[in-house]
């Protein structure tokens, strides 16, 4: 795969500042589940503005995080950015298993965790 790293606009490399912030919270925002990954992200972006060097999607992501205008991981990962403050929908099947789990887990009773393992909150933090 041909991966870009540098591009040229004009007689300059492309900076970040050459990808506009209200195009890149627009990408996050477009996602249907409310979390965007970096790929979705990067091909909203590209799709617009044309070819965008990895490195500098990753910077952009990480200044609008440090600016609160977005939240996520930009460190390289799949990622998963998302706009504070909306609520993000669950998928239903994963929240009824991760339901039952917390449920599950708060109905440990205290006979069943043996007494080395138990601190003064032991419950509380599950």
């Amino acid at each position: 795969m041909n991966e870009i790293t540098l591009r040229q606009i004009g007689d300059r490399l492309m900076q970040c500042k050459d990808i506009p912030d209200q195009l890149v919270i627009e990408a996050v925002a477009s996602a249907d589940d409310g979390w965007a990954i970096t790929a979705e992200v990067r091909k909203f972006l590209e799709a617009r503005v044309g070819p965008v060097p990895w490195n500098l999607l990753l910077a952009k992501l990480r200044r609008l995080i440090a600016r609160q205008l977005i939240d996520g991981c930009a460190c390289g990962c799949s990622g998963g950015f998302r706009i504070p403050g909306v609520q993000v929908q669950r998928h239903a099947a994963a929240a009824r298993t991760v339901d039952r789990w917390l449920a599950a887990q708060r109905a440990v009773s205290t006979s069943d965790v043996p007494a080395a393992l138990r601190g003064p909150n032991w419950k509380a933090r599950l």
